[in-house]
């Protein structure tokens, strides 16, 4: 987790204590228990922070801070939605106990996206190629078949 998204976590009341709370279960039902609690925090912080940033709240600002309090509401909202759809994974099953928050707040990265389209792209060609090279082979069979069954009658 970016330094960012823990400011951002801490301003809506989600701190370092809350993470510590959620390592330290030790099964998946306080785990799960314990991030619910976190989540509900999270709300509450966010209704407050939205109050101040939100862009109904700040329309008789200047333009340059209205723009700049939209972008911090936009971020706020982004690590807000990612850190409700997280989800308790449980402790690892050896001695040492840990959680695991799916929290990506900003998505893929643009070069992982490009690679992964790249990756699929190369399949659907090797794909696409192995089943036009069997097609074709299935069309000399079925001529030859036809051409014999002609030439023996």
């Amino acid at each position: 987790m970016t330094p960012e998204v823990r400011e951002c976590l801490a301003e809506m009341g989600v701190t370092e204590e809350v993470f510590a709370k959620i390592k330290a279960c030790s099964n998946h039902t306080d785990g799960q228990k314990a991030l619910d609690e976190a989540k509900e925090v999270c709300k509450r912080g966010f209704r407050s922070i939205a109050a101040t940033y939100h862009p109904d709240q700040n329309q008789h600002l200047p333009a340059e801070e209205i723009a700049s309090k939209n972008e911090r509401f936009m971020r706020l909202r982004s690590i807000y939605e990612s850190f409700m759809k997280s989800r308790y994974r449980g402790p690892r099953r050896s001695n040492v106990q840990r959680v695991a928050i799916n929290f990506d707040p900003f998505g893929y990265s643009a070069a992982m996206r490009n690679q992964m389209q790249d990756h699929l792209r190369q399949w659907n060609n090797q794909d696409f190629q192995k089943i036009s090279k069997e097609r074709e082979e299935r069309r000399r069979i079925a001529l030859e078949i036809l051409l014999r069954n002609l030439n023996n009658k």
